[in-house]
């Protein structure tokens, strides 16, 4: 079935622009409704970026670009005072604003200008990450590929107009995407698959590429644990993980075609009284 529209090298702003429905919003509708209306149909912006997105997009620019989240402070032109025998370097003085002023003229107002000792702590971890990547030959060579390559379509059920970005479309024949992760060992990604619908991105992946090519490809999840030492592991999911996801999806997408019509954006359960019952993992 090649029904759905393939673009590639779409810039990431204009796919975000595109106002039409992803994996990400069709797991924000099912979390919270609410927040999904905020977002999606009232438009209201996010006020912060979580740390851990920073430190994820820090760390594809890096693989995918080749660039450093920031400028490097050079310590002539920072305010320079002693306290107690300890120095203290300060962004002041006319130096530094000669400095700051040219650093934002170069490289554009959100510039991130580090002193020494925090280019140690934001930047070496990133340089540390990347060289796990590196010297795991399998996920090295599963992430060279395309970029941003975009597919669109319409679902099938209810004509909700529908996007994805593939982050990556491997030479190696796969759809890959490169996660951070606080804890990247086995166990503790399954848990991850859950917790955050992983298993519901790549399900959505799959189908997107197979409507728009006819091609089935296997999904890959590059993951780097973003705290010592930094490994990198690849990981597929079990057919149980992706009939799962499409369950979920097909779910999500009919309550939020009805939510859309009716402008009602309400959880799933509620009005009701729901009795919690322990899963079975935590009774062991």
């Amino acid at each position: 079935m090649n029904d759905a529209e393939l673009i590639r090298g779409m810039p990431s702003a204009e796919y975000h622009g595109m106002d039409r429905i992803s994996q990400s919003g069709i797991k924000l509708f099912l979390k919270d409704p609410g927040q999904y209306e905020e977002r999606h149909v009232l438009k209201i912006p996010r006020t912060e970026t979580p740390k851990h997105f920073i430190w994820g997009q820090d760390f594809e620019d890096l693989i995918f670009e080749d660039t450093l989240p920031g400028v490097v402070i050079p310590e002539d032109v920072l305010s320079r005072s002693e306290r107690d025998g300890k120095v203290i370097l300060r962004r002041a003085g006319p130096a530094w604003r000669e400095f700051e002023t040219r650093m934002k003229a170069e490289h554009g107002d959100d510039v991130r200008l580090l002193k020494s000792d925090e280019w140690e702590k934001s930047v070496q971890p990133l340089l540390l990450a990347r060289d796990q990547l590196r010297a795991n030959d399998k996920a090295a060579k599963l992430v060279e590929g395309d970029r941003h390559t975009v597919a669109l379509w319409e679902d099938e059920e209810t004509g909700l107009p529908c996007k994805c970005q593939f982050d990556i479309v491997s030479n190696r024949g796969c759809l890959v995407d490169l996660k951070t992760a606080a804890d990247a060992t086995p166990d503790q990604f399954n848990r991850a698959v859950f917790n955050f619908g992983y298993n519901m991105q790549a399900a959505w992946y799959s189908k997107a590429w197979e409507r728009a090519t006819g091609e089935r490809l296997p999904f890959a999840f590059v993951v780097v644990q973003s705290s010592p030492s930094y490994f990198c592991e690849v990981y597929t999911l079990a057919d149980e993980w992706m009939e799962l996801a499409n369950n979920k999806i097909a779910t999500g997408l009919r309550r939020l075609a009805a939510a859309l019509e009716s402008g009602k954006f309400e959880t799933e359960t509620c009005g009701r009284v729901v009795e919690l019952r322990p899963l079975p993992w935590m009774t062991k």
